[in-house]
This record gives structure tokens, sequence and C-alpha cells, in this order.
């Protein structure tokens, strides 16, 4: 396992895991039996486009979950005092040296156990105090953390301020585990032949804004003569038309100036 030296949810961090499988979605990878998720395609478009973009994907995120962000600390603190343990928090934490995927722990308890929390709503825990609480819904994402940290147990704790906790213990699933790494090796090997197929394009050359010219487009042939013919006329119609960049926009500017040439 490696840690990487940025604490959660800071710019580091968010560079850190952007465009790498993470444990809290390994759930898009595989279902709780260990098979493909129906979701595994869209799973890497997503990680696909944050690779080549550089901009981490906004998905949808509620009220509530804003609010289990700022109660974690909260629920960690809790967590600890009520079982007389230290709760250490890391950052994005590797598999291995190849730092293809890993998992970002809501903290590790000694040298063999790790916690995640959830904090739900008063109604939602109420049931869960009332009913019990499987916590099956996050099962990839605890096995996960398990298997990229090796550790031997992980507490998931459902937290809602004024109420107990409910926390249910979870153990390696090796077969899980298994089907899990050999997923995920896949995933990445996926994923990477995605990015450099949607990188990858002999017509385009990526240019920063500053290295540009004052007047740049495409060499069209009618361009290229439009140029000859009446740069004036030229110089109007780029700026009319904002820096032709592809076929059509060039067809529209020799449209425009022949109906301009006719005119005068």
């Amino acid at each position: 396992m490696i840690v990487s030296e940025a604490d959660q949810n800071t710019d580091a961090w968010v560079q850190e895991r952007l465009g790498k499988p993470s444990a809290s979605c390994f759930k898009e990878i595989v279902t709780t039996k260990g098979i493909r998720s129906k979701s595994r395609t869209k799973y890497l478009y997503r990680l696909a486009g944050e690779q080549i973009s550089g901009e981490q994907y906004k998905g949808f995120y509620s009220k509530d979950m804003a609010l289990g962000h700022e109660r974690e600390d909260e629920a960690r603190r809790q967590y600890g005092f009520r079982n007389g343990v230290t709760v250490q928090e890391v950052g994005f934490c590797y598999y291995d040296e190849r730092r293809l995927f890993g998992a970002s722990p809501d903290g590790l308890v000694g040298d063999f156990g790790g916690f995640e929390n959830k904090n739900a709503a008063p109604h939602i825990q109420i049931e869960r105090l009332e009913e019990g609480w499987s916590g099956k819904e996050h099962y990839q994402q605890v096995q996960g953390a398990l298997f990229v940290l090796g550790r031997e147990w992980w507490d998931l704790n459902s937290y809602c301020r004024g109420m107990e906790p409910v926390t249910i213990r979870f153990e390696r699933d090796e077969e899980f585990i298994k089907a899990l790494h050999r997923e995920l090796i896949i995933f990445c090997s996926d994923l990477s032949e995605m990015v450099d197929r949607n990188r990858r394009n002999e017509y385009i050359t990526v240019v920063e804004p500053e290295q540009l010219p004052e007047k740049t487009y495409p060499v069209f042939p009618e361009i290229e003569a439009l140029r000859i013919d009446d740069s004036e006329l030229m110089t109007q119609l780029e700026e009319k038309y904002d820096k032709p960049t592809h076929a059509r926009q060039a067809a529209m500017i020799v449209r425009e100036f022949n109906k301009q040439k006719g005119n005068s």
C-alpha cells in the first residue's frame, strides 16, 4: 500500500485520485457477487474523461451528502471515544506502486482495522435502529478498502446526530476480493486503452492560447484564394465568423465573399 501525502478533500487530493478507480465507486465495476456491473462502461467513460480533460467529474451532490461530509469528523471522534481507539486520518491510498486504483478511507484503526462512516437522515437512522441494517449497499466499497489497504476488518458506521450509531463490522471476503482484483486489473487496462484511443488524433494539435498568432484559421484552398484577392474583406469576415475552424465555416465565408463581390 502507498499512501498519498495530500489530505482528503484538498485540491491536491482531488488531483491525486483524478481518473482513477476508487473504492467508493467499485460498485460501478462489480456487483456484490463479483460479476461485472451494468454501469461499468459509463464509469469507464467518466474516468477516461477525467484523465484526458484533467477536470473532476461533477456528479449529483445533495444537501444530505454535504451534511454527511460536514459531520464526518464528528462521527469519527464519537466512534473513537465509544470504542476507546484512535482513528487515523489518511489521504488517498494506492494498492501498489503502479498507482492504478485506490481508496480514501474515513480512517484507519490500529494495524488491522478501518472505519467508514455514512451519515443518515433521522428517519433512516430510526429504521436502522428498529429493524437492523446490513450495510449491503456499501459492500463493494468496504471490501474494496479491505483489499486495497490489506486490513483484516472494517467498521461501517451509520451516524445521525442525537441518536445511537449503528456499527457493522465486516471481515475480508477473500473470494469476492479475488474477483474484484481481477476485474480491477481488466478495468484499468480497458481504461488505459480508451484514454489512448481518444487522446490520439492525427488531425488535431493542441495549442495553448498564448501560443496562437493573432489570426489563425485552417488552410482551405478557397480561403487562401480569398486572402490573395481581398485581404481587407477577408479580415472583416474572419472577425464576423470568429476564426473559422472547419469546412462548414469556410464555406460560409466563401458564400459571403461571393455575395459581397457580386454587390460591389
